[in-house]
This record gives C-alpha cells, structure tokens and sequence, in this order.
C-alpha cells in the first residue's frame, strides 16, 4: 500500500517471514543448475587451440577464478519459454534487478544499485557481445540491440568484477556470447501469444576444417498491454570465424537491427489503484510519444597464442545509428561510434607456474549529431536546439592472479580511466542555425585510478572470496545534456568490500549456490529525477551507501524434481545529506526473489514448472513518502520434445491477473502536483498473459 510519513527501519520480523513463505511455495532452486532442455544438442567439431568464442565450459571455468560475484547463464535455461526481452534473459542471474517498461524490451536493469531511476536506455553496465562494446562511447546502451535467442551463453560480471572487460561501472559488465559455426545448431523458431505476440526466428549454422559460420535473423512484434505500446523489432546477426591451426583464429561480426516502439506512458497512483492499467497517458498519445532507431555494427575480433603460454587478444568495431525519438521534443541523433581492444594475457609469468598476468587497453570514440524539435503530434515542428556530441573513453587495465601456497589465490588488479564529453551547441557556433537560450558548450574531462585487490579460497566443492574494489564512472551525454538545460556533473566514485562464495553440495539433495554481500560507498552518484513528463534531470548526491546480499540456488531433489531460487536484499540510501538524511534511495523494491519448481514426468525430454515471482515494496521518492506495493506473480510453464527434430512449450504468465506496478518513476516528492495534476510515475505490470512456441531443427 501507500504509506506516508514512513519511519526507517531494518527488515521487519513480517517481511523475512513474507518472503521465507514465497520461497518455500516456489521451492529451492539454482543459479546455475540446468534447466530442461528442449532437446539433446550434439556439438561436433574442432575445439582444440584458441577460440574467439569460448564454450560454456570454459566461461564458467575463468568465472571461477574470479574473486567476486560472477553469473555464467546457459541460454537453454530460458529458451525453454517465451524469451523476448531482457527480463526473459537475465531473470535466473543473482543480484540482478530487470522488469520490463510496459512488457517492452526497454527494461529497468540494475545491478547493485546501478542506474536506479532508469527505466529505459540502459546505464551503469557496459553491455557486450562477445566481449566487444555495445554501448554508445558515452556509457549508455540500448537493450535492442540485444538478441537473447542469438546467444549460447550470458556472462553477468557485478561491479567491479568486470576488470576483464576494463569496465568501472557500478553494476559491471553484462555479455552477451553468440554460438560459432561449431558451437550453433540450424532452427526454426515460432512464438505467439497475449496483447499480439508474435516472434518469428530462423538460424543457420555450418562449420569446415578451416571456417565456420553462424547467422541468425528474428523479428519481434507486440501490440502491448497498454494502449499505445505497439512494439517492433527486427535484427539480423552474423559472424564467420577462420582458424589457422591452433594458435590463430579470426572472427567478423555483422549485425543490423530495426527498432519501432510506442512509449505509453505512465499512470498515477490513483489510476494503479482503481485498475485501469490498460490505459495511456494523455500526453504521451497526443504527442504521439516513441523510440525508433536503426542501428548497423561491425566488429573483428582476435585471438592468437604466439607461445605456449601467452595469447593475445585484439578486438574493434564500428556501429552507425540513426534515433528518431518524439518525446517532450522531437529527438533526432545519428552516431558513429568506433573502438579498439588489446589484451595480453600470460601464464606463469616470470616463472613462477602457477601465477598468471593480464595487460589490456580498450579505447573508444563515439559522435553523435543530436537536433531536437517542437513536438507537433510526434512530428518536427520548429527546431529548438542542434549539438554536435563527442565522447572518448579510454581505460588501461592489468591484473595479476598470484598463488602464495596450495588452494589460495591474491588477484591484484589496477585501472586507469580517462574520458571526455564534448559538447558543441550549434546554435551558437556562428551557423545557420539559430534557436533561442545560452550557449550550452562544454568540454568535460575525467580521470582516475582504479585499484582492486581480491583472495581466492579453494576447498572441497566450495570457493570463497573477499575483494576491496574502487568504481569510477563519468557521465553519459544523457546525464549532461539529456534533460531540459545542461547540469555539468563530477564523476561517480566509491569503493566496494565484498564478500562470498559458491560452491556444490552432494547429499540426499544435490544444492548448487551463489552467495555474495556487498557494502559499498560512494559519492557523487549520479542520480536522475523526473521532474516534467518523460522529462529527466541528473544531480550529484553528496554521499550515499548501497548494501545488498546476491543469493542463487539451485537444488535437484529426484532426477525428476528440480528447483530454483534467486533472491537479493537491496539496501541503497543517502548519508546524512541535507535534503534527504538517511533516507532509502528510491527506485528498486528492498527485497526481490524468484522460485522455481520442475517437475520432469517423462525424464529430460519433458518438464512442467511453476514459477513465483515476487518484490517487496519499492520507494517512489526519496522523501520516502509514497511507495509502490510489493507484489508476488505466479505463472505456469510446460514443454518438452515431441520428436527428436521438434520442441514445443505453453506458458501462462500472471495466472491471478495480479494489478502491479513493475517499475516506476522516480521524483523528490510524489506527494506535489506536477502542472496542476497528480504525478505519472506508475508502470503497470502485464495482466494474465498465455504464450506458446514452437522449435525445430532439422538432424
């Protein structure tokens, strides 16, 4: 319910015991247990000697030498079900909050309190594919640009964890890894469902001696729940690897994606608590409100072993985009955006054997021609502004894996990060465009160092960790620039403790878990408030604090029952600051889980699982005056092979049509008026939903 006036406090005797009752209802489950699986893959082929795509095996095998929270998802555990958006993809992965903006792809994804106040554009996480950028040189991504069916595997690296990537964001790095030619099966893939689902996907798969090849191509479509949330995506993705011998492999990458998306809007408290959450915002219809682009990329990537104990790694791309984008203005942006990466990394460095070391650079520039107009029904009215937007970052990174004695590991790791935010305003520039305000020009520059340092216990089945880490972060174009006028911000910094383990448990029950806690510092987090309708600002805080616990399990109790649970506390808040105190930081719920229970009837080939879904509530200012209600969703899947070349599944999703708000908005005060009337900052749930698909690849 809304509560004004709230009194901080801890979780409460009643919220624990909420949640330990979802969870014994949902039964046990895992991070990394196996899901069902379609059908019985075989991969054939080649994989001795370097490999630009390294197999599941061998991604879960490096996760585990790093001291920290690292998640390594087989895409087979969500390919079971619908699997569209980013919240279909990452759902399984511990610490990581993501629900979809009106079922969309634009989703809110955080992790350990990354970009809180977004619910869309992605920030605070470099996203990859592959291992090579997908975010703007800025910092920010788009979740279309993501293909969730084209993927073998997802690596999730949480904060500072990601060093790998040179990545210094709060929330670390998510990859996204494409099968090869080798790894790749040839399929046909159909979805239908609720509010006008409709996703069609094809892949072809071929592999010789010498050279592979993989391409996929998927077309997504959705009427929406909510009224004026008509949804469209197509993509085309392709990579061909070349191997000579077994020290040099080289791979293209090519992909091609076309978006169209209706924005519907929010609704306010009064609307979310009558049920109307169909509906659309006034404004958003009027204007016609929506997020178009196409964007096309182009990537290399390297992988050579010159000697029996080093390797390098040498990756670049190029990505054009082009955003129509009506909102408060019409948006218009075409970007270009270019980078490199090198990495070397060593075994047994000056002799010692069983230590390891890691060099790597990674640069990249990224410029965008941004004009915005009066939005006149969705369409250009008169221009108000024109910029010419150049971002460079660049981060050095090297890592050394020492082993002092038997089963210990001490990883110290150190970054440099210097980046720049150029922006030129046009209208002032002495052309021929002229608009009205100042001159908003900036150059903006960042710098600093990143250490981190980590030790690594192996035991029987188990490993535990600790790691003391730094996080450094310069503003996005978005944050600068994206709002009303110009607000020239410092960069994000803190400093993480860490601590955890992970491991296997053989008994009666056979447990898989994931546990990491995290305290973490920081200041100058860059926080966004709406302050008008689509309309966003980005401040500074002085200094805040995020706490959290990242639980994964997974538990196979028969070798016909399975369970699965993900569960995170998110404790994020303001220190002693002069508008907000201490209090909570809005944005995400407190606590957050999702359980599985599997049942397997006919062994491998078959499976009927019950899902719940559930959060606490979620703080919608940061005056902690008005909350959204916490929820708990429950949904129903079945599936499994009807022939040895074809799969199928059915799932209802929301069984109770439960009425939630899973995501918002995020303001000073939801209590004020905002032009006369209540504030939009609710984002409703989709209502009871049944989806079905079917799968097919030829032998």
């Amino acid at each position: 319910m809304f509560r004004p006036n709230r009194t901080q406090s801890r979780i409460s005797i009643a919220r624990a015991a909420h949640f330990a009752w979802l969870v014994a209802v949902a039964g046990a489950s895992v991070w990394a247990a196996p899901a069902p699986p379609l059908e019985e893959i075989t991969v054939t082929g080649r994989r001795d000697g370097v490999t630009t795509i390294p197999d599941l095996d061998a991604a879960r095998a490096a996760a585990r030498e790093i001291a920290g929270g690292v998640s390594v998802l087989d895409a087979a555990e969500f390919r079971v079900g619908r699997a569209a958006t980013p919240e279909d993809a990452l759902q399984h992965a511990p610490g990581v909050f993501v629900a979809s903006r009106f079922g969309a792809e634009e989703s809110r994804l955080s992790i350990r309190g990354s970009g809180l106040q977004r619910t869309f554009h992605g920030r605070g996480i470099m996203f990859l594919q592959d291992g090579v950028p997908l975010n703007l040189a800025d910092g920010g991504g788009d979740f279309q640009a993501m293909e969730p069916l084209a993927a073998q595997y997802v690596e999730v690296f949480r904060g500072a964890n990601a060093l790998r990537y040179g990545s210094t964001t709060l929330g670390g790095a998510v990859n996204f890894v494409s099968p090869s030619g080798r790894s790749g099966t040839s399929e046909a893939r159909l979805e239908g469902g609720s509010f006008g689902y409709q996703r069609l996907f094809g892949s072809l798969a071929a592999a010789g001696e010498r050279v592979d090849a993989f391409v996929s191509g998927s077309h997504y479509a959705r009427e929406g729940f909510q009224r004026h949330s008509e949804q469209s995506t197509q993509r085309l993705m392709a990579n061909v690897g070349f191997r000579t011998g077994e020290s040099l492999e080289q791979r293209v990458y090519l992909a091609a994606v076309r978006t169209d998306s209706e924005l519907p809007g929010s609704l306010t408290r009064d609307e979310l608590r009558a049920g109307d959450v169909r509906r659309a915002a006034p404004g958003n219809v009027t204007g016609d409100n929506k997020r178009d682009f196409d964007l096309y990329r182009l990537a290399y990537r390297l992988a050579w072993a010159p000697t029996d104990a080093g390797e390098l790694g040498f990756s670049a791309f190029y990505s054009a985009k082009e955003l129509f984008h009506p909102i408060f203005q019409v948006l218009e942006q075409d970007s270009d955006d270019a980078g490199v990466d090198l990495r070397w990394s060593q075994a047994a460095p000056f002799a010692r054997t069983t230590d390891a070391l890691v060099l790597g650079v990674r640069a990249v520039r990224g410029e965008t021609r941004d004009d915005r107009f009066v939005n006149v029904g969705g369409q250009r009215g008169a221009r108000t502004d024109q910029s010419d937007q150049r971002a460079d970052h660049v981060t050095a990174y090297g890592e050394y894996r020492l082993v002092p004695v038997p089963d210990w590991a001490v990883i110290a790791g150190l970054q440099y990060v210097t980046a720049e935010r150029r922006f030129d305003d046009l209208c002032h520039a002495g052309t021929a465009v002229v608009c009205t305000g100042a001159d908003a020009s900036f150059d903006q520059r960042y710098a600093a160092w990143v250490p981190r340092i980590g030790v690594l216990r192996d035991l029987t089945g188990l490993q535990l960790f600790a790691n003391l880490s730094r996080q450094y972060e310069p503003p996005s174009f978005g944050e600068l620039s994206g709002g009303p006028g110009v607000d020239l911000l410092d960069a994000q910094e803190g400093t993480t403790i860490e601590i955890g383990g992970r491991g296997r448990w053989e008994g009666r029950v056979a447990l898989d878990w994931d546990v990491a806690l995290y305290w973490m510092d920081l200041e100058n987090e860059l926080l966004a408030l709406q302050v008008a309708p689509n309309t966003f600002r980005t401040i500074n805080a002085d200094d805040t604090r995020h706490r959290g616990v990242e639980l994964g399990v997974a538990a196979t109790f028969t070798p016909r029952w399975h369970g699965r649970l993900t569960w995170q506390y998110n404790d994020f808040r303001y220190r002693n600051d002069a508008t907000y105190g201490d209090n909570h930081i809005a944005g995400v719920p407190e606590q957050v889980a999702r359980g599985e229970l599997t049942w397997q009837p006919f062994g491998e080939t078959s499976y009927v699982t019950a899902i719940a879904s559930a959060a606490s509530s979620s703080w919608v200012d940061h005056v902690n005056r008005v909350e959204a209600p916490g929820y708990a969703v429950w949904s129903l899947r079945a599936g499994g092979a009807v022939s040895p070349a074809l799969s199928v599944f059915v799932e209802a999703r929301n069984l109770t049509d439960k009425v939630y708000a899973a995501t918002h908005g995020v303001v000073g005060d939801a209590t004020l008026l905002q032009f006369g009337q209540p504030q939009r900052l609710f984002n409703p749930g989709d209502g009871r939903a049944f989806y079905a698909g079917v799968t097919w690849r030829p032998r």
